[in-house]
């Protein structure tokens, strides 16, 4: 309800006050063109300045899945014939299951790879290179708050059992149950 009123709600999951993100309508197609992309390789285009190490990613990720494809190809091929022994059956079975799997591999790949490039060509502009730069570092956020596909942010403490980790805890005042002592329950 809060968030239908533009303001800040509880995450329940969390327990972390979330805000909508706000994006105009030139923002929100770059954004879409983001989520291709984890936190960590936006952080490097705009620490770089350029997108080519994605783009040079994303060709290499196209070319090991076509490979893979050829293979079981290969091997469907070859050994189709065998179906009827039940020794060799099961070769063609799963280079077929293969084919697929690697298929399915290299078509959203080669999706990202031609995002890819066009952010390589977006961030290249030096009139959208600022505009570039504070939006990925929203989207950038927005992903380590978990509000976006990508990694929360966590935090660790040591304790005589081993590590433990806080995702993003709420304040107390938001969140009555939190006990200092004994912060994840």
């Amino acid at each position: 309800v809060k968030h239908s009123q533009h303001q800040p709600a509880l995450d329940p999951l969390t327990g972390q006050m979330v805000e909508l993100e706000q994006f105009t309508a030139e923002e929100e197609e770059q954004v879409w063109l983001f989520e291709n992309f984890n936190a960590k390789n936006l952080q490097a285009t705009v620490d770089t300045g350029s997108a080519l190490a994605i783009v040079k990613r994303m060709r290499k990720l196209v070319i090991i899945g076509a490979s893979f494809q050829t293979v079981f190809a290969g091997l469907t091929l070859g050994f189709f014939s065998s179906m009827d022994n039940p020794t060799l059956a099961i070769i063609p079975i799963f280079a077929v299951i293969g084919l697929g799997a690697s298929t399915c591999f290299v078509l959203v790949n080669y999706m990202r790879y031609k995002d890819s490039k066009k952010l390589h060509r977006f961030i290249s502009e030096p009139e959208y290179k600022t505009k570039f730069i504070h939006l990925v570092n929203k989207v950038v956020l927005c992903k380590e708050k978990g509000q976006r596909a990508g990694d929360v942010k966590t935090s660790a403490t040591r304790t005589s059992t081993g590590y433990r980790f806080l995702f993003c805890m709420a304040p107390p005042a938001v969140s009555p149950q939190y006990n200092a002592d004994n912060p994840v329950g």
